[in-house]
């Protein structure tokens, strides 16, 4: 490993060939460290009181020397110990003053209405707190459809008109947002003083359509700045660095985001550690059915003395709906309930949930901007969405599995070269029990053993299976053959090998229970030959998610929890249905959909 010593003006002053040991991490989402041990010397305690970063071949990032020590050992050589964190926690010695205001609209805090309707599909704007993505705006622009990626969610938001002189930025850029900071702070400020000089600072702008594509709505007031510019990159999923550009002698910020290279996508190379490939130094897979829950008993809000509960019931459960007038009796009898059905006995799981915040009274938004309160809903909507939070609570409570694993970083894949910081890959035990995990630090380490580097991962999730199910119809197409013949591919046995799979989400499941169950295409014997047996689709989004997806995205109060995904693919496989008539054939086609379900 070659450790260069260099000045506060960036100029190298030394190569530090004799050292006892050195750790250099870099970090993806947090500031990076190092530690440098040297043998006690005046020429090394003068080099390093003069020096102010470090830089190592095997990195493109800057140390900043921050901490020295003596220390004298007896029977053992004197040490001198240098430690510091990464150059971008210079940013950590300035502050913003005042307040920085970035893509925030104007707020009423009782209402929760953002003042304006100038909304396009893909805008952000926060909705009670949280940071959401416009999915459509309907009835004339006054209300919007919202997307909550973090959570899943959709939402239904009622928009206030705008005055005449009335005008809000949603969000902008968030490399805009970055440089604002920067320029305010050490690059252009208004005060000469604040600036950092020699070398100065500049912004690198990203070449990533996928960082260009952020906009994001930011607040700072009075706070630090290497906390502000975190608490942004982070919301974001975004990582930074600082590196010398020896060409223009400045320190370079900018910003980045890891790249998806696990086996749950199709459009970058596949990184996929695994015991085969002998690239694993060592696994440990956990399954944990601590949590796991079958049947959800939802008790709704007291309403003339009545609670309503409703069951909801996955396949171990059945669903069942009562009303008892005392909600003390409901949740005994919720308790006692013979178990009965599928899931009998020790396989059914109960619990009850608290949905007394659902009200059956709602506030209604009308197209022409107006509104009315404590409007009642009907009986058999409120039952849907005790119903929809039944359905949520449960997804959250399935068996978990966990699969951590040491990895060789430059075993048949090199690191920085097929991966890097903060890119995602899939690792695969010899069970075949996979997981994905983003790299979020790198360790080079080197000492009297040797030199090691070694990545830190971090699961993110395991794989749900909704990209194996969508790659199971992408792979198998129904086609016309060059000899004009219809293939259709029976890929029944894949959809049941998926399933038995531990790790797919429960809306995964719903669906392939629900193609399994008759709903796919097939060719069936018949007494002229063949028949080509073509099942309607038509019913899919409600039997899988409790309503249609006009329902869902006309009324998404109603199903604030339905899984994105899962409606993506659904609405993908009822636009693009197999039709067959004595005057044409459609032949739908899978290409598209692997885009579809993001």
């Amino acid at each position: 490993m070659r450790i260069i010593a260099r000045d506060v003006n960036m100029i190298a002053l030394n190569e530090i060939d004799m050292y006892t040991s050195m750790i250099w991490t870099d970090r993806y989402s947090s500031y990076g460290d190092f530690e440098l041990r040297v043998p006690y010397t005046l020429e090394n305690e003068k080099l390093f009181n003069n020096a102010k970063f470090l830089t190592i071949d095997k990195s493109d990032r800057v140390m900043v020397i921050e901490k020295r020590q003596s220390k004298t050992q007896v029977d053992k050589s004197d040490e001198f110990i240098i430690s510091g964190r990464s150059a971008d926690t210079l940013l950590d010695r300035r502050v913003i003053m005042g307040s920085m205001t970035f893509g925030i609209a104007p707020h009423d805090e009782e209402t929760n209405d953002t003042a304006s309707q100038n909304y396009a599909i893909d805008d952000y704007l926060i909705w009670y707190g949280a940071l959401c993505r416009v999915i459509k705006p309907i009835n004339g622009g006054d209300t919007l459809v919202l997307y909550n990626a973090e959570k899943g969610n959709l939402y239904l938001a009622n928009i206030v008109k705008a005055g005449a002189n009335e005008e809000a930025k949603l969000t902008e850029p968030i490399e805009d947002i970055v440089v604002a900071l920067l320029s305010a702070t050490v690059i252009n400020p208004t005060d000469p003083t604040r600036r950092f000089t020699n070398p100065s600072w500049r912004y690198v702008y990203s070449t990533d359509p996928k960082v260009k594509e952020i906009k994001m709505a930011a607040s700072f007031s009075n706070t630090n700045l290497y906390d502000a510019m975190s608490s942004l990159l982070v919301g974001a999923g975004l990582g930074c660095k600082v590196t010398y550009n020896d060409e223009t002698e400045t320190m370079d910020f900018s910003i980045f985001m890891g790249v998806d290279h696990s086996v749950s996508q199709s459009t970058n190379p596949i990184v996929n550690f695994k015991s085969s490939l002998d690239n694993l130094v060592s696994t440990d897979f956990i399954t944990d059915d601590t949590a796991y829950k079958t049947c959800a008993y939802v008790v709704g809000e007291m309403d003339d003395k009545k609670t309503r509960t409703i069951s909801v019931a996955d396949e171990y459960g059945r669903v069942q709906q009562v009303e008892y007038p005392n909600p003390n009796y409901c949740t005994t009898w919720a308790q006692q309930v013979s178990l009965s059905g599928t899931g009998m006995s020790y396989a059914r799981r109960e619990i009850i949930i608290d949905a007394s915040d659902i009200s059956r009274y709602q506030t209604v938004s009308y197209s022409n901007g107006y509104s009315a309160s404590d409007i009642a809903v009907t009986e058999s909507d409120y039952r849907s969405m005790l119903r929809t939070r039944g359905k949520t609570e449960l997804m959250n409570m399935y068996s978990t599995y966990d699969l951590s694993a040491e990895i060789l970083p430059d075993m048949f894949y090199k690191y920085m070269v097929d991966y890097t910081l903060g890119d995602v890959i899939s690792i695969e035990d010899r069970f075949h029990n996979t997981i994905n995990a983003s790299i979020t630090e790198l360790i080079f380490s080197q000492d009297v053993s040797g030199y090691k580097a070694y990545p830190t991962i971090e699961t993110i999730g395991t794989v749900d299976g909704m990209d194996q199910l969508v790659s199971i119809f992408v792979n198998n197409p129904i086609y016309v053959n060059v000899d004009g013949k219809l293939i259709i591919p029976d890929v029944r046995n894949d959809l049941e090998d998926l399933r038995s799979k531990t790790f797919i989400a429960y809306y995964v499941k719903s669906i392939i229970d629900y193609l399994l169950d008759d709903h796919l295409i097939y060719v069936a014997p018949s007494h002229d030959g063949y028949d080509i047996v073509v099942p309607s689709l038509n019913d899919m989004d409600v039997v899988i998610l409790g309503g249609s997806i006009a329902e869902i995205y006309e009324n998404p109060g109603r199903f604030t929890m339905v899984n994105t995904r899962a409606l993506q693919f659904i609405k993908f496989f009822k636009d693009n249905q197999f039709s067959l008539n004595a005057e044409n054939m459609i032949i739908p086609s899978y290409d598209d959909l692997a885009s579809a379900v993001q």
